[in-house]
């Protein structure tokens, strides 16, 4: 990576945004779950804005291969948060054995949810100033974005 590619807006937001998962650990009491939801989040994060880009790249076209996406990427993601959450998750989010407690599920997550904000607004910057802005959207097709 070259020098001047880390003073770029978007890369200094995406390193400030990244630090967060720290200044949970280190004032907040995150555990490995909480890192483990925060970045499976971020990855449905990813995934919405990556619809954006097909959609922009296509338009209509896309639709197929979007709807295809939403359907391949959000089974994997689901998968993902199975594994997560029976691996990882504290078992006082447990009712029973695998049945899990939303209530304190969410209680124990609420303040991981609002650093998904600043996430979402780092690849939301992304997209438009390098995405639109730089006309990325030109340079690519729908079948490798969809294979982001």
């Amino acid at each position: 990576m070259k020098i001047k590619t880390l003073t770029y807006p978007s890369v200094l937001l995406l390193i400030l945004v990244n630090s967060i998962p720290i200044f949970g650990i280190l004032f907040l009491e995150w555990n490995i779950f909480s890192i483990l939801f925060l970045y499976w989040l971020e990855s449905i994060v990813i995934g919405f804005f990556n619809i954006l880009k097909m959609y922009a790249i296509e338009k209509e076209k896309a639709i197929p291969l979007i709807i295809l996406f939403i359907i391949h990427y959000g089974g994997f993601n689901f998968v993902h948060l199975v594994f997560i959450i029976s691996f990882f998750a504290p078992k006082n989010i447990f009712i029973g054995n695998f049945i899990l407690d939303i209530g304190t599920f969410f209680d124990f997550i609420d303040i991981i949810i609002l650093a998904l904000i600043p996430l979402f607004i780092s690849h939301g910057t992304s997209l438009f100033l390098n995405f639109f802005k730089e006309k990325e959207y030109l340079k690519t097709r729908l079948i490798k974005q969809m294979n982001m």
